[in-house]
């Protein structure tokens, strides 16, 4: 045999040894890949959707459950993925308002401060040895600093991308044409994502902020910020600012930490109150009890679905004995002033995004191709 001729023979064996494996990793039932040979070079061919493929890593990273499961899941509801986890945590196997925890994207998040107001940045890279280069960290840096030169769209704290894209850095130039320069010097791609600033009155107002994963100063993997006022609007008297201080901290360290979704009850969107009601309905449903029974275990359910997903009911991180609204009172008696958190940011890089990796098969059709 040529030397050719045997690598060939070898990937060929070497793939049918594995097709089988290949298979069950990813969850697929039937023959799914079509081996096709000419000139003695192989195709391969996926007969599952990308996008389907896509929703079974989603879900599977979402929710923890068995891939399996998953997949009969995401079967069952039409290729839903909201429905196919509102079945998969009916049936117990994916927890209650937890998000993912694993984020492929890469990059940085960026802080910068001036007197009472926090800009926060995200820039993603392709990869974390990008994110460690001198010249991209620089970049997230000036990019939070000219952030905080801008004031934000609507009632939140995100800012217009596209104004944030217009802003000048302090060597000179857009932050547009800053990524392109960067991209072009790492050969990846180096995207805006969004920026955000809080900023409240300096007289009766106190805006505190964490990273996570300090890479450097002021550029982390998770940025967190908070802002808390006097109640009445009336400046901040001196026990005030000097509780908030530490308080002010504590909580921008809980929030990065303990993933609220809400700030109080109130600020829970209707339907997501509804849908949490329908799940628990259903789950208490299988208990026998009578409907009047079944709306009351619903109602008490709901009193830990607000301590996990609301900031003012959880557990305070630096003092579990007390939740944090308690916290906030207990300052505001001390104080002799009444306090109130006003809102609270959280960001953390790569969240909700995945980078692309290539399967098993494509790797070996790429060596082939090559071959």
């Amino acid at each position: 045999l040529s030397k050719g001729s045997l690598r060939s023979a070898m990937l060929r064996s070497g793939f049918q040894c594995c097709r089988q494996g290949l298979l069950g990793v990813i969850g697929l039932s039937s023959p799914s890949i079509t081996q096709m040979v000419s000139g003695g070079h192989y195709a391969f061919a996926s007969a599952a959707a990308p996008n389907q493929m896509a929703l079974i890593k989603d879900l599977r990273e979402k929710s923890g459950a068995p891939i399996s499961e998953v997949k009969a899941c995401l079967q069952d509801n039409g290729w839903d993925l909201e429905r196919a986890y509102d079945a998969l945590r009916k049936k117990g196997l994916a927890a209650a308002a937890k998000k993912a925890a694993r984020h492929a994207a890469e990059g940085l998040v960026g802080i910068a401060r001036d007197s009472n107001a926090v800009a926060v940045v995200e820039i993603n890279s392709e990869t974390d040895f990008v994110a460690r280069n001198e010249v991209f960290r620089s970049l997230v840096g000036q990019v939070a600093r000219a952030a905080l030169t801008l004031q934000p769209s609507g009632t939140g704290h995100q800012l217009d991308l596209d104004q944030l894209l217009a802003a000048r850095l302090p060597s000179g130039p857009s932050v547009s044409d800053a990524c392109a320069q960067v991209a072009a010097q790492v050969r990846e791609n180096v995207r805006l994502r969004r920026g955000y600033v809080v900023a409240g009155p300096p007289a009766s107002s106190h805006v505190a902020s964490y990273l996570h994963m300090e890479a450097a100063p002021g550029l982390g993997r998770i940025a967190s910020v908070v802002l808390l006022h006097t109640a009445d609007g009336a400046p901040l008297n001196d026990k005030s600012r000097s509780g908030l201080q530490d308080l002010g901290s504590g909580l921008a360290m809980h929030a990065a930490g303990m993933r609220p979704l809400y700030l109080d009850r109130a600020s829970v969107p209707p339907e997501a109150l509804e849908r949490e009601r329908v799940l628990l309905r259903e789950q208490a449903a299988g208990s026998g009890k009578p409907d009047s029974v079944i709306a009351k275990m619903v109602e008490g359910r709901l009193v830990k679905f607000y301590e996990e997903a609301v900031l003012l009911e959880q557990r305070y991180l630096l003092d579990d004995s007390v939740k944090v609204q308690a916290a906030l009172e207990r300052l505001s008696k001390q104080a002799g002033q009444r306090l109130q958190l006003a809102s609270f940011l959280r960001v953390q890089c790569g969240e909700g995004l995945n980078t692309t990796k290539a399967d098993f098969a494509s790797e070996v059709a790429s060596i082939v191709k090559g071959s």
